[in-house]
């Protein structure tokens, strides 16, 4: 989350949110492949809000081992460089997708920012049932799991700021992440990780 002097802490996502408060998702994979962050509000229609044409050209590929945050700190237009709340109060859903290979049917890259300079109306991409029922069952695939709350409040290190922006690997001296997630298949396509965002 964006504290009042624009760092970036560590929060407990069981959090309650606020109009105004910006936040980013900070992943390391463990395989090279896509990341997706999907969104839907009070259970309603799903929206795609990573990729997005305006940053990377609409790429997600991610590397193996290398930590990544979404949306990235490079970008030039600081208000690109968070997801902020905004509106009505309710229960902010994502769905953060890591793929072996590009999801079918998804938009990515010049695909995304072809479709949306078309069609601006239709942007964020809305995925179509077939497209959206496949994450909604790869949601409900075993995973293991393992939480810390060491790391609650603490600002992002030197060290993982400059492992995101320049795609390098973390060393056994960073701070241990919040959450690993694992598919309980080791050779599952997908994996699905829901956040619940209380927004008040």
């Amino acid at each position: 989350m964006r504290d009042v002097n624009g760092r970036a802490v560590r929060v407990d996502p069981t959090r309650e949110f606020h109009n105004g408060d910006r936040i980013r998702i900070s992943l390391e994979p463990s395989v090279d492949g896509y990341v997706y962050v999907f969104h839907t509000e009070n259970d309603g229609p799903p929206e795609m809000i990573y990729p997005d044409p305006r940053l990377e050209g609409g790429e997600n590929w991610i590397e193996a081992h290398v930590p990544i945050d979404i949306p990235s700190t490079l970008e030039t237009d600081e208000r690109l460089r968070w997801f902020q709340f905004y509106g009505n109060a309710g229960t902010e859903r994502l769905y953060v997708v890591v793929t072996r290979d590009p999801l079918p049917e998804v938009p990515i890259g010049e695909s995304l920012v072809n479709f949306c300079a078309a069609s601006k109306d239709k942007c964020p991409w809305h995925p179509p049932v077939e497209a959206w029922a496949q994450v909604q069952l790869a949601s409900k695939a075993e995973v293991r799991v393992v939480t810390s709350n060491a790391t609650s409040g603490q600002m992002q290190t030197e060290k993982e700021q400059v492992a995101t922006t320049r795609g390098l690997g973390l060393d056994q001296t960073a701070p241990q992440p919040s959450v690993i997630r694992m598919s309980a298949a080791t050779n599952a396509p997908v994996l699905v990780t829901i956040l619940d965002l209380v927004h008040k």
